[in-house]
């Protein structure tokens, strides 16, 4: 099953913080990878915590680091133009 876990990238709707029940069993089962979208991004100070908790997190229960991937798009869908700016 953890082998299975860690070829999966899976979405974390509304997740914001490394601490969240999705967020833990995400953890817990040892996926890949990540992919946040706008209910995950509120601010850079925010999606850092996120990131960075959830990247130590799997590294230190599986050894390994974790992916993390967005779609990002400029226009009106431009999910980290809050958090850069506008490209």
């Amino acid at each position: 099953a953890e082998r299975a876990a860690a070829v999966l990238v899976v979405g974390l709707p509304d997740v914001t913080r490394p601490g969240e029940p999705l967020a833990r069993e995400v953890v817990r089962l040892g996926v890949g990878g990540v992919f946040l979208s706008s209910g995950n991004v509120r601010t850079a100070e925010q999606t850092t915590a996120l990131v960075t908790g959830l990247q130590e997190a799997v590294l230190e229960a599986h050894g390994r680091p974790l992916v993390v991937a967005t779609d990002e798009e400029s226009g009106r869908v431009a999910l980290a133009r809050q958090v850069v700016g506008a490209g």
